[in-house]
């Protein structure tokens, strides 16, 4: 979804910049003449329309990302005062439109309007409920404020805020190669009467209690006074780390120990989709998904039980694999 945050600036996700049903309404409806991007990945040439300046910020959603290093904030903002001096219109983006692109547009908007990084925040959140910058990007917008809105690294670099939150994050770092071990759970460090397995080679990989559950609404025309009713998503399973997954990019696939594609994962996260007549629109964050088709849910009839014929597949209906 793009949303409009001031007149000629607007904010997304990553769809409405690849998505070939989306992009034409980028420059004929919404005439968008600059899309700056702050994400790992930068839009691809062949996906680069005609006639619109792109600009590309590689930032990672996480705790240790600095966005005054190498003046990646001066140049983001640097790129917003060139598309409005130039009349353009301008988008931002980052993969979900929750946190990079967020940090980028609350740090214009205190810089343009002296607002604090809270005020800043809150604005923007109004129009777009789901933004939501992590920790360490709402402290990076506390130091900049402190700083008087300076995003020039020679600068902010004598700054005693800046200098300790580096000293914090410097910690950090060393041990973020291994976050996904401290965070990830053995699939015998659990039990539950509900398995799931690979339907390729039958490994256990998760069960019941791995598995990260958020709702959707089912009422429509839901006034202030009425409560309204929500189910579960659906949308595959989004489950907590696994031992056996390999995490240590910022994205990728997941594979069992066959090789057979799952899922995938974005630290960053993802905006949920839905399903056919049934949108979602939550942000998962971090997004850690396996597709349904690729797993049996096996229902356990006892703890105890250890001969497969007493337990019972259960298969969900097909969905298409992404």
């Amino acid at each position: 979804m793009i949303d409009r945050i001031i007149e000629n600036l607007y904010l997304s996700d990553v769809q409405d910049v690849l998505n070939e049903f989306r992009i034409n309404r980028l420059k004929n409806e919404l005439k968008i003449s600059h899309i700056l991007t702050v994400a790992a990945e930068s839009i691809p040439v062949e996906k680069q329309i005609v006639g619109i300046s792109y600009t590309f910020i590689y930032a990672l959603d996480t705790d240790t990302q600095d966005m005054f290093a190498d003046d990646l904030l001066a140049n983001a903002l640097m790129f917003i005062r060139t598309s409005f001096e130039n009349n353009g219109r301008i988008l931002v983006h980052c993969e979900a439109g929750i946190s990079r692109s967020v940090f980028v547009v609350a740090a214009y908007l205190m810089q343009k309007l002296q607002w604090s990084s809270t005020k800043a925040v809150e604005y923007i959140q109004r129009i777009r409920p789901i933004a939501l910058p992590n920790d360490s990007f709402m402290r990076q917008l506390q130091i900049f404020e402190s700083c008087h809105f300076i995003a020039d690294i020679q600068i902010i670099s004598q700054c005693p805020l800046y200098k300790n939150w580096l000293l914090n994050i410097s910690s950090a770092s060393s041990a973020r190669f291994s976050l996904h071990e401290k965070l990830s759970y053995s699939i015998d460090s659990t039990w539950s009467n509900v398995e799931y397995r690979c339907r390729k080679c039958r490994k256990i990989l998760f069960n019941d209690k791995h598995i990260i559950r958020h709702r959707i609404s089912t009422s429509r025309n839901v006034t202030d006074d009425e409560e309204t009713e929500t189910m579960d998503c659906g949308f595959g399973y989004f489950i907590s780390p696994m031992d056996w997954m390999s995490l240590n990019e910022h994205r990728g696939k997941i594979s069992c120990s066959c090789n057979e594609k799952l899922g995938h994962y974005d630290w960053g996260g993802r905006v949920c989709e839905g399903m056919t007549g049934r949108p979602c629109g939550t942000a998962v964050r971090p997004w850690i998904y396996v597709n349904q088709n690729k797993v049996d849910r096996i229902m356990k009839i006892d703890q105890n039980v250890s001969n497969p014929i007493d337990n019972i597949i259960i298969r969900p209906p097909k969905f298409p694999c992404i």
